[in-house]
């Protein structure tokens, strides 16, 4: 039995011709019996199979479209390279079970029903998605030693020469007796909570790095760290978009002299914050600092200033919209508790004003005297922490 090509008004068309002897004639002779439109040439897959003879072996019925499509896309991006290079006697398990995620969100255990009945198993006939298998191979994928082939070969795909990053943490809240759960403190909050750490690319908001710690570890000890691990695995960051938590005199500092220009928002129990408002806020609700942010309306005011001795820029802003909130639900609370008129009044001046700090000043141009819209620039306010 052997399986024939042809080429018919540029589509290729599969057929079978077996061999077999004639009784009759004496003499050997070829039967030819049509197979259907070729799909996958390699795999032997085709569009129509009629098994006329009983020579042929019997093909399953898969599930086939899902699959194929995502083989397509996924087999022309860079990143199939990085997965094949990680586990390669693996890469058939490893690939089948990324399908199977994507597809299905049954548990694992039955990933190979699936595969059986799936175009995967064309694909792929190396895999092994038995339970046990798939056990093994989780635990071996797991190990530090795949970490760091994974992400050398990653991070040189995703980061160009310079690139901007965002780092931010996160408390896990757990009870589990192990070193990294302690008491931490974070988001006015305190509990038994481990921490992590993530950082992504700015442009294109891919995961880069990411650590675990104890929660007693604070935020604003972990930046220079982060920076120098990223500087070692290639990843060498020019501009750092950072939560207040990492705002220090010490993390400031060492951005400056590496060069880094950053923008993150100033604490709320800074002084420099409470000076900043109480100086400019007479001034900052006019219609030359007015900028529209998406469907949101801004007072946006830049002032130079002074940075642990190095020159940068605060932007002092006032969302319209959210001090009318803030000074609402205030002013009920005050009168319930009968605050007195000079406590509310300097209260008040903080209300729906935040303040972020740049080494680099953004350019506010009016043209024709209308109110800009830097719905780009000031990317950072949507997630601000207020």
């Amino acid at each position: 039995m052997a399986i024939h090509i042809k080429t018919i008004k540029g589509r290729e068309y599969a057929y079978d011709v077996v061999s077999y002897w004639d009784k009759e004639l004496k003499k050997r002779k070829k039967k030819t019996v049509y197979m259907g439109r070729v799909i996958d040439k390699e795999n032997g897959v085709y569009e129509k199979l009629n098994n006329h003879s009983d020579n042929f072996q019997k093909s399953l019925i898969l599930n086939f479209g899902d699959t194929f499509i995502i083989n397509s896309h996924f087999g022309k991006s860079p990143f199939y390279g990085v997965f094949s290079s990680i586990l390669p006697e693996y890469t058939d398990t490893l690939m089948c079970l990324i399908y199977y995620k994507l597809l299905k969100s049954s548990a694992m255990r039955y990933a190979d029903t699936w595969f059986n009945g799936n175009y995967a198993c064309v694909l792929h006939k190396n895999a092994d998605l038995s339970s046990q298998r798939i056990s093994d191979f989780l635990k071996k994928l797991g190990e530090e030693e795949i970490w760091r082939v994974f992400f050398k070969e990653y991070l040189e795909r995703i980061v160009g020469s310079k690139t901007g990053i965002i780092v931010d943490s996160t408390g896990l809240p757990n009870e589990i007796d192990f070193p990294l759960t302690a008491w931490g403190h974070h988001g006015g909050e305190t509990e038994r909570e481990t921490r992590l750490l993530m950082v992504v690319e700015k442009e294109s908001g891919m995961p880069l790095y990411f650590r675990y710690m104890a929660g007693n570890i604070v935020d604003v000890t972990t930046l220079t760290i982060t920076v120098a691990e990223l500087a070692k695995m290639g990843v060498n960051t020019a501009f750092a978009l950072i939560d207040a938590g990492y705002y220090s005199e010490e993390n400031v500092k060492n951005l400056f002299s590496s060069g880094i220009s950053f923008l993150t928002r100033l604490p709320a129990g800074r002084r420099l914050y409470k000076d900043l408002i109480n100086t400019h806020s007479d001034d900052l609700e006019t219609a030359e600092n007015a900028i529209v942010y998406g469907k949101r309306m801004l007072y946006v005011k830049p002032v130079p200033i002074d940075l642990f001795g190095n020159p940068a820029f605060a932007y002092v802003i006032c969302d319209v919209k959210r001090k009318a909130e803030e000074t609402t639900k205030f002013i009920i609370s005050a009168k319930e508790d009968k605050m007195g008129i000079d406590e509310i009044n300097k209260s008040l001046i903080f209300k729906g004003k935040l303040i972020i700090i740049s080494s680099v000043k953004r350019i506010f141009q009016r043209e024709n005297n209308k109110i800009p819209d830097y719905n780009q620039e000031f990317y950072c306010f949507q997630n601000s922490r207020w």
